[in-house]
């Protein structure tokens, strides 16, 4: 199916969970912060999904550079998909944020390894969370 969030339209499947309203205001505070900045910045997305918070990110803010992680392959397909029909350009990696290594691997033939000295200018995460209620 699909969804919108940020007056974009994203594919969403049973891959990945579709994006809450606060989502939105995580990106709009974001935007409202790094959109005053002239020169590049470095942005990582950990815990993407569908790709809704960087690739909205990018389609703002034409002075970042914007990598993203999840730990599923088959989100980061679906986030692939929607980068791509966004004509954005976002670097995906697979990688579990819980045992991050700082080598993150998207599938073998591209890789990215970060330093500890690697520095982002902004780190975003929004985790999945399921309420109690929403369990039964």
């Amino acid at each position: 199916g699909t969804t919108h969030f940020m007056d974009l339209c994203f594919k969403v499947n049973e891959n990945v969970l579709i994006p809450r309203p606060e989502t939105e205001e995580l990106v709009r505070w974001i935007l409202d912060n790094a959109r005053p900045l002239e020169q590049t910045i470095s942005i990582l997305d950990m815990g993407t999904g569908s790709g809704c918070i960087p690739i909205s990110l990018a389609k703002n803010l034409s002075n970042a550079t914007i990598q993203a992680l999840d730990i599923s392959n088959k989100a980061l397909k679906v986030a692939k998909k929607n980068a791509e029909m966004h004509g954005v350009d976002i670097d995906f990696f697979l990688s579990d944020i819980l045992n991050l290594d700082f080598s993150l691997n998207a599938d073998p033939t591209k890789s990215m390894n970060l330093s500890l000295e690697r520095n982002y200018d902004i780190i975003v995460s929004n985790p999945p969370y399921v309420r109690e209620l929403e369990k039964k």
